[in-house]
């Protein structure tokens, strides 16, 4: 994992405003990162891992997640978007890929790879490591989620070790898509803009202060709540797209143990939710669990 700063950027933010002093998020929080002093919530930069359980628990929706804008987009000539499996997701089942592929063009995107596709190399990869550390301390632990991965910081420095040393599967798509464009479309890589559509604040957190590359690839990100709305006003046309997707496999890596499964671990834990990931990582630490080979956590519930 890459160092850390000593500043910090964190993508929740405290809307002071709307806070009522009801000690809500810092009974959530996980890495005690969450005061509350003259009624008021304080976030300590330094423990927050941007796991948004504050944001999603705060009965007074005081906690915001903050996010790149559309209007980015006019800085590039070319824009790619790198769609998490978790936003198609979000649509019923009688609105085809297609559609929601032509309403990610008509609101700006030039081309349309899905996160899917690199899941599929990522987990060849992961696959692999386990094969050949097979005699090393267990459990392996899955470095695709970054809350998880600064939970380990925070609180679990002593694993750091144990992470497996691989790109989550949006970085290795921005490093291979920005390349691959810049080639075929005679543009240097600056005025490419590569943009993820994040399902959680701790990915899109990791855009601007990453725990896995020293220098990311991704231009910038947006949140599935802001996507959403505006692509459900623009779906469908007949445009000819520009699409690279991957197979059901690769879909199947943002839902609960689809990376184990794509990975062809059998003797892998698939844990969802910050609380048992804790608990997991708590019991690792005191080498309880050597019987394992993998363990794949994810900070949101559901995977």
């Amino acid at each position: 994992m890459a160092p850390q700063p000593t500043t910090y950027f964190h993508s929740v933010e405290l809307q002071r405003n709307k806070c009522q002093g009801c000690v809500s998020c810092v009974k959530l929080c996980p890495t005690e990162a969450i005061r509350v002093r003259n009624g008021k919530a304080e976030i300590l930069g330094d423990r927050c891992i941007d796991c948004g359980a504050c944001a999603a628990g705060c009965p007074y929706h005081a906690f915001n997640v903050k996010t790149d804008t559309l209007e980015g987009l006019a800085d590039y000539a070319y824009n790619i978007v790198l769609p998490a499996p978790s936003l198609y997701a979000q649509f019923l089942d009688n609105i085809p890929l297609e559609s929601i592929w032509q309403g990610l063009h008509n609101i700006g995107f030039d081309e349309i790879f899905d996160v899917s596709l690199a899941s599929e190399y990522i987990a060849l990869e992961i696959e692999e490591y386990v094969k050949k550390n097979s005699n090393g301390r267990k459990p392996l632990i899955s470095s695709t989620c970054p809350a998880v991965m600064r939970l380990i910081q925070v609180k679990f420095p002593e694993l750091i070790k144990q992470v497996v040393p691989v790109l989550p599967p949006a970085e290795a798509a921005a490093i291979y898509v920005k390349r691959e464009a810049a080639t075929r479309k005679q543009l240097p890589k600056e005025l490419i803009g590569v943009w993820f559509i994040s399902p959680c604040p701790s990915k899109e957190t990791n855009i601007r202060q990453s725990v896995d590359v020293h220098h990311t690839e991704l231009t910038g990100s947006f949140s599935l709540s802001e996507i959403y709305g505006l692509l459900l006003k623009n779906l469908g046309g007949t445009h000819e797209l520009n699409v690279r997707t991957g197979s059901s496999y690769g879909m199947a890596w943002g839902t609960y143990g689809g990376e184990i499964e794509s990975a062809g671990i059998t003797n892998g834990l698939a844990i969802h939710g910050i609380d048992n990931v804790y608990d997991l990582l708590e019991q690792v630490s005191m080498n309880k669990m050597p019987q394992l080979d993998y363990v794949e956590c994810s900070a949101c519930k559901g995977g």
